[in-house]
């Protein structure tokens, strides 16, 4: 993956900074200074200076969104400039989160569609920029530097929420993913963060977890040796809950960590004899707590699960 390094310890700028594409060094210099800027205004205690330049990322972060909410469609898009030809795209390669610096910070929640309460939240965060980015002899100190950075992160979250879950459900972006070899080239495509990568992976882990953990085959060396032992299995239903990860390094193509599950388990056994009219059937029953450990390798779309320690199934002990 090619996330950016950021040389600062501020917890809100470095998540403010998290929000961005992943992308963001390589394609979008202008971006970069910003966030040069940003970190080197914050330590030499600027921070009028530091709000301006968090603000211009801040902003292309909301013209991101923009972007997922229209699904990058150049017609829905060219509907927002259909009076503005100097700027309105003609094609698909025209299109950047930069097109929507043309339509005004305060419009541009507008193209979001979002509630008036964000709307205002928004223009806050806007009027805090305003009053700072004039000879107004306004001087803020750290805790005012602070305060702005977190109204844009609640801003981006409240944002992040409505527009990212409609979007990964999206026709076009299931569409891009299943047309493309590997599931992780939506990152440039999209302009997906690391914030967003993460839910993507835990969403993809999580998910490759359960089909894993649901299948019967998975159990085979569990269900061959039941005490006292059986003749088969007449009937199975096994489902999986409470899924967690823990993983490290998010900045590799091959990411290792662990996971517990809940496993609950109902399966009917063909006990005493393989001929039912001699056996009889025995209903197992029971959630069994396990830990694991994985390993995902997202270019090859490879994942595995290794088990701390398999489950038993004694119906002595039940």
């Amino acid at each position: 993956m090619n996330f950016p390094e950021y040389d600062c310890d501020n917890e809100e700028i470095l998540e403010l900074l998290s929000h961005l594409p992943i992308t963001t060094v390589d394609d979008y210099q202008w971006m970069q200074k910003y966030i040069d800027d940003l970190q080197l205004h914050y330590e030499k205690g600027e921070y009028e200076l530091a709000v301006i330049s968090a603000h211009m990322i801040y902003m292309f972060i909301v013209y991101c969104y923009i972007l997922k909410k229209k699904e990058f469609d150049i017609n829905v898009i060219k509907a927002d400039f259909h009076c503005d030809k100097e700027h309105c795209p003609q094609k698909q390669t025209d299109i950047s989160p930069y097109l929507y610096v043309y339509k005004g910070d305060k419009k541009c929640f507008t193209h979001l569609k979002l509630d008036t309460d964000l709307k205002n939240q928004h223009n806050k965060a806007v009027d805090i920029r305003d009053s700072i980015a004039h000879c107004s002899g306004n001087v803020l100190i750290q805790t005012d530097f602070i305060d702005y950075l977190r109204k844009c992160i609640r801003n981006i979250i409240q944002v992040k929420n409505i527009i990212w879950n409609n979007f990964n459900k999206s026709k076009k972006f299931n569409q891009a993913i299943q047309s493309m070899i590997d599931w992780n080239d939506i990152i440039p495509a999209f302009l997906i963060s690391r914030r967003e990568f993460e839910d993507l992976f835990e969403e993809r882990c999580n998910n490759k977890i359960q089909e894993k953990l649901s299948d019967i085959s998975f159990w085979q060396n569990v269900i061959d040796n039941t005490t006292p032992a059986n003749y088969g299995v007449n009937g199975s239903d096994i489902w999986v809950d409470n899924i967690t990860l823990d993983y490290e390094n998010m900045d590799s193509e091959y990411i290792e960590g662990t996971f517990e599950a809940d496993i609950s388990m109902d399966i009917t056994f063909q006990m005493g004899a393989s001929n039912p009219e001699d056996g009889y059937e025995e209903h197992y029953s029971k959630q069994h707590h396990i830990t694991g450990s994985f390993d995902y390798d997202i270019t090859s779309d490879e994942f595995n699960i290794k088990m701390d320690e398999f489950p038993s199934i004694d119906f002595y002990a039940e």
